[in-house]
């Protein structure tokens, strides 16, 4: 059976957050990895909703050998997690079904599993709610689960547990950040935008975001070490550290949004010699650092997804403008047109509230004659999201 007749770059699977209950001693690792293989196998539209993935998968995508692949699938047999379905045909010889059940109740004092003696409904038929993690089935068909830690495993599905991509670009920063230790602003300065850069930024100071050395994560049960973990994946290239711009509100520290990111190789100065730095225009308010996320290398392919891909990918283009080539008069305009434009005000509210509720007594009723003033108070990344909303009207 060879996985790859899948779109596996658009194909996700599902498993339940009962998962992260459970301590890690009462599965084995090759247990986990059979689990997963049968997860990302299993299609609810096709096969009576069972995976038809045997021996030949668990060696080409899990490293396993017969005697493990055979001793997993007792393990999880026992544990209630699958069940074997020889009465569904598979086509292929010695391979038999493999049905995910519902995951069962689990026992955390005595570290067992509870059979879920009704079997009334399997893996795959689900409500469509928050109580499942979604995981790129590119990470198993790639063979990223191959000499992989189990604490890793859990690292995994924790991360995946807190992706937000549209509220937080990544990994929910308020689950796990990094930034540097010994500067508040998270940013130093590097230089002065001289001759040859736009009149916007002209004479005004380039700052470096600085590299974390310093993890902030939540305080929660995990099975092992979280931070060599996710240090592991790092290493894997399955995760990766973003810089951000957070904006923290003046009266209350706790209250913050992300403001915008800070893109590698976008500035250079001396040819190339800065190119693979993260440089950017100070920010003009005080109340705005620099924090690194983390951010998945790869996605689940939602139309949040798309509609973050967009948003991120002008917001790009808008900045390499802004440092190398850049009309600030047209600009300008462009930024008055969505002002004034009749869903612009519904987008404010849905996707910026913190600066809806700034601009709202501007807008109502103005008919475009607080343009001004409402140009003071928004940002241009408020205007770049505008622009790729549009797409999606």
């Amino acid at each position: 059976m060879n996985m790859n007749t899948l779109k596996s770059k658009d194909h996700y699977f599902k498993i339940d957050k009962k998962i992260l209950d459970i301590n890690d001693r009462s599965i084995s690792k090759k247990g986990l990895l059979e689990y997963f293989l049968h997860a990302r196998r299993s299609n609810p539209k096709k096969n009576l909703s069972c995976s038809f993935s045997g021996l030949r998968d668990a060696k080409e995508y899990l490293g396993l050998d017969r005697y493990a692949y055979t001793k997993a699938l007792k393990e999880l047999e026992d544990k209630f997690l699958i069940a074997l379905r020889p009465d569904v045909k598979t086509g292929y010889l010695k391979t038999v079904a493999i049905e995910v059940l519902a995951f069962p109740n689990y026992d955390k004092k005595n570290r067992r599993f509870l059979e879920n003696k009704t079997r009334d409904h399997n893996h795959r038929t689900y409500s469509k709610n928050d109580k499942f993690i979604n995981i790129p089935s590119i990470i198993i068909d790639r063979g990223y689960f191959k000499k992989i830690s189990m604490q890793s495993l859990f690292a995994i599905l924790w991360l995946y547990s807190e992706a937000n991509i549209v509220e937080y670009r990544g990994i929910d920063y308020n689950f796990i950040h990094s930034l540097d230790s010994e500067n508040k602003k998270g940013y130093r300065y590097y230089s002065s935008f001289g001759g040859g850069f736009s009149k916007e930024i002209y004479n005004k100071p380039c700052v470096e975001a600085i590299s974390p050395n310093k993890y902030i994560f939540k305080d929660f049960k995990f099975q092992g070490n979280f931070k060599e973990a996710v240090d592991g994946l790092v290493d894997k290239n399955l995760f990766e550290w973003v810089p951000l711009l957070l904006e923290e509100d003046k009266e209350d520290p706790d209250i913050s949004e992300i403001v915008g990111e800070v893109f590698r190789g976008i500035v250079s100065f001396n040819g190339n010699k800065s190119s693979n730095l993260y440089l950017f225009l100070k920010p003009p308010e005080e109340d705005i650092r620099v924090i690194w996320i983390l951010r998945p290398k790869f996605f689940v392919k939602t139309r949040e997804y798309e509609l973050f891909k967009q948003i991120r990918d002008a917001n790009y283009d808008y900045e390499y403008n802004r440092y190398n080539y850049f009309d600030v008069g047209a600009h300008t305009e462009s930024k008055k047109e969505y002002i004034k434009d009749e869903y612009f005000k519904d987008y404010l509210y849905e996707w910026k509230p913190k600066y809806y509720d700034k601009v709202e007594y501007l807008l109502e009723g103005s008919n475009g004659e607080n343009v001004e003033e409402i140009l003071d108070i928004l940002p241009d990344s408020v205007f770049r999201g505008f622009s790729k909303y549009k797409e999606f009207i």
